[in-house]
């Protein structure tokens, strides 16, 4: 008879090692260029508004377009993940937006930019619940949410890399080279993944695929000799007939869906608007282009730090306590921003607070699809998770670009507004901690680290 093999209690059970991280950080190198060419549009729409002698406020449909794109690549790509793999994927993903990024740079008019940023987010879309998925695959689940929302900070190094390298290339060589820059280098990582990204362990296993594949990493994890192709590898998760969508909505899974959902369209709402229109508020504010550019991206790269902190909380203190927290402190900077009207020091004081902690809530509430969700439709819940929150993705620089076209005094409104929807999602996931589902995702969580810490055994 076979020997029968728990991927889930190898996993949990085992130590992290450098293999695991590296499957993270090959992830969270995607994910950058995600960022990168994500805020792309928002880095050089001055550039463009001034060469194509338009005004700015007609980039709304600009920056809203490649959010529509990512939400139908979300979907897509997620639900087609748990029946394909996660992989393949994200090599499809990461090359289609390489190439559309490319094209971008010989756009000639909105017209055709439009077109392109909405093929972009596509592929970017794609990418981004295939890689959570398997980052949060690979590890323990004690670690799981810190995994993911630490992979989730290459989007603010991706913004933080375009705004410092728009602020250098486009005075010298103009806007399209970032366009060039974010296709040319997703290439590069597309062949990277392709050769050295495996798939998901406990995907494989609960798909009855390649044993031996599961052989080799799980010798790389735990570096030993004990697992044969001929062994059967198992996972507590089963498969699901059907589509997979339904089941978000199954076994008690509703209400937390719907919940969740409107978490992600609230933070994405926030954190989009603030990452679109920050370059061009702080301009019209008297700051020159190029510190402005710069401004805007260090603001955004400070949710990186925000995220490296909240991270560490999610697996210690619990996935609602830290969201929540991070929440009621990014409302306040919010609403701080609103008072500073058109004082430009005010405004960016309460900007260092406002934009990086809207940063790393998003990034931490990225942790919370792969928690509610089993195995069999994590990309599933993930993809269509972040496709209907690219609904306050296309929302925010939309509403932003009609208030700022009425009048610049509208930016007090804006802060108002970004802040009363970051309430509502502090209302939402307050709720969500409540259900059944909520409350056993995070139970999971804190049992699977009692037990890390209880496997432990001090080096002799």
């Amino acid at each position: 008879m076979r020997q029968r093999i728990s991927i889930d209690e190898v996993i949990d059970q085992a130590p992290v090692g450098l293999y695991q991280v590296l499957i993270v950080a090959l992830c969270l190198v995607v994910e950058l260029l995600d960022g990168f060419d994500l805020s792309a549009a928002s880095f050089t729409a001055p550039a463009i508004a001034r060469d194509w002698h338009v005004s700015p406020a007609s980039f709304g449909p600009v920056f809203g377009i490649a959010f529509f794109g990512m939400m139908l690549g979300g979907f897509a790509c997620g639900t087609l993940a748990d029946r394909m793999g996660r992989r393949q994927l994200i090599v499809w993903a990461t090359v289609e937006f390489s190439v559309m990024s490319l094209a971008t740079a010989w756009a000639q008019s909105l017209g055709p930019l439009l077109l392109l940023r909405f093929l972009t987010g596509i592929g970017l879309g794609g990418a981004l619940p295939n890689v959570a998925a398997i980052s949060a695959e690979i590890m323990p689940r004690r670690l799981r949410a810190t995994a993911v929302s630490l992979m989730y900070c290459g989007i603010p190094l991706g913004a933080l890399a375009g705004g410092l390298a728009s602020a250098a290339l486009v005075p010298a060589y103009g806007w399209p080279s970032i366009y060039v820059v974010g296709g040319v280098a997703p290439l590069f990582v597309a062949a990277l993944v392709a050769a050295a990204l495996p798939e998901s362990l406990r995907y494989l296993a609960v798909t009855g695929r390649d044993p031996a594949r599961i052989a080799r990493a799980l010798g790389r994890i735990e570096r030993t000799g004990r697992y044969t192709a001929d062994m059967t590898y198992v996972s507590a998760d089963r498969p699901v007939a059907g589509v997979p969508v339904r089941h978000l909505f199954r076994d008690g899974r509703a209400l937390p869906t719907l919940l969740t959902w409107v978490i992600y369209v609230s933070t994405l709402l926030s954190i989009h608007f603030l990452s679109s229109w920050t370059p061009t508020i702080l301009r019209d504010a008297g700051m020159p282009l190029g510190a402005a550019l710069r401004a805007a991206a260090f603001l955004s790269g400070g949710g990186i730090l925000v995220t490296i902190v909240t991270s560490v909380l999610l697996d210690r203190v619990g996935l609602y306590r830290t969201i929540g927290a991070a929440f009621v402190l990014a409302a306040a900077a919010l609403l701080a921003a609103a008072l500073a009207g058109r004082d430009l020091g005010l405004l960016l004081v309460a900007l260092s607070f406002a934009q990086p902690l809207s940063s790393g809530i998003a990034t931490c509430v990225s942790a919370l699809a792969p928690a509610l969700y089993p195995t069999p439709i994590r990309s599933t819940g993930i993809g269509w998770a972040n496709g209907v929150g690219r609904i306050g993705s296309i929302a925010g620089p939309l509403v932003g670009g009609f208030i700022l076209s009425v009048t610049f005094s509208g930016i007090n409104v804006v802060y108002v507004f970004v802040a009363m929807v970051t309430i509502i999602a502090t209302v939402a996931l307050i709720a969500l901690a409540w259900t059944p589902t909520g409350r056993a995702a995070d139970a999971a969580r804190s049992t699977a680290r009692a037990a890390g810490e209880a496997l432990r055994v001090p080096a002799n």
